[in-house]
């Protein structure tokens, strides 16, 4: 797998990926990988790109790979993204235009609607970005929706999110009770996670109001993003450059009273005469925000 990157805007952290399997999220985020900056344009990919991407061990055959595409996508049929002003615009909409997959030529092509652009396009600023080989290396469903949550804050080491929200992002089971929750989804998943350089300190807590867990708090050791000062250069390294400069001057002007017949004068030396320095006011380097 060539470094592939998964980037999207953080609203998609909030579509809830409803009864997927771990198999069917890595097929998801190994498309997402390859739909940024492509805009509306159909992308094609093979059984085996797909085999790559999802670092899949279970060596599906061409029909095994197009009932897990055909599978996945219904299930994204059922994740229509609701739009409401408040007012009497309301609507909805499908993240990808369709799909075609063919097992005779072992591939699959697919869109992004119109609409969803802005998930995987432009992304200057408010996007979740990890690398593919990571996510679909991680072992259990809940183990990867939690690190795509955990990744939007990866600056921060903080993520706070109400326990009604968790269970909807996380597709826990409405049976599930608070102890259900920390036994089989979240103590599993930060083990796990705990692997990853990253998430080496990862911890979770409980937000309570009275007896009843109302918050989930997770915190780690916030990513450090290097900043991007310009380049210094040295006291010296300029006068040597100067001091090149001037040596190169000095050889042309040299040849060049050479030629006329006229004394070669250098600075330093009698007739020389250095030009009158001007006052100039010293400007700080401006703070740069970062």
């Amino acid at each position: 797998m060539a470094n592939e990157v998964v980037k999207y805007n953080n609203k998609f952290n909030q579509v809830v990926f409803q009864n997927f399997t771990e198999n069917e999220l890595s097929l998801l985020m190994a498309i997402c990988s390859k739909l940024k900056g492509k805009g509306t344009d159909t992308i094609t990919l093979s059984f085996d790109q797909i085999k790559e991407l999802t670092n899949e061990k279970q060596h599906y055959t061409a029909q095994g790979y197009a009932e897990m595409i055909d599978a996945m996508y219904r299930k994204l049929i059922n994740l229509a993204y609701y739009y409401n002003d408040g007012k009497d615009v309301a609507g909805a909409f499908h993240l990808f235009q369709g799909y075609e997959r063919s097992i005779s030529d072992k591939e699959v092509q697919i869109a992004v609607t119109p609409q969803f652009l802005h998930l995987f396009n432009s992304l200057e600023r408010e996007f979740t970005r990890f690398e593919l080989e990571e996510f679909v290396n991680l072992s259990g469903k809940y183990t990867k929706l939690l690190y795509r949550q955990l990744k939007q804050w990866r600056t921060q080491g903080h993520y706070s999110v109400l326990m009604k929200e968790f269970r909807e992002l996380m597709d826990v089971p409405e049976s599930y009770t608070t102890r259900d929750i920390t036994k089989r989804i979240i103590v599993p998943s930060v083990n796990k996670l705990l692997k990853l350089k990253e998430f080496h300190f990862l911890q979770y807590k409980y937000s309570y109001k009275g007896k009843k867990v109302v918050r989930v708090i997770f915190t780690w050791h916030p990513e450090t993003i290097p900043s991007k000062k310009p380049a210094t250069i040295s006291t010296a390294e300029i006068n040597d450059d100067l001091d090149a400069l001037l040596r190169e001057k000095q050889i042309r002007e040299g040849d060049f009273y050479k030629e006329k017949g006229q004394e070669e004068i250098i600075p330093g030396m009698p007739g020389y005469k250095f030009a009158e320095e001007e006052d100039t006011n010293e400007i700080g380097e401006d703070e740069l925000p970062f």
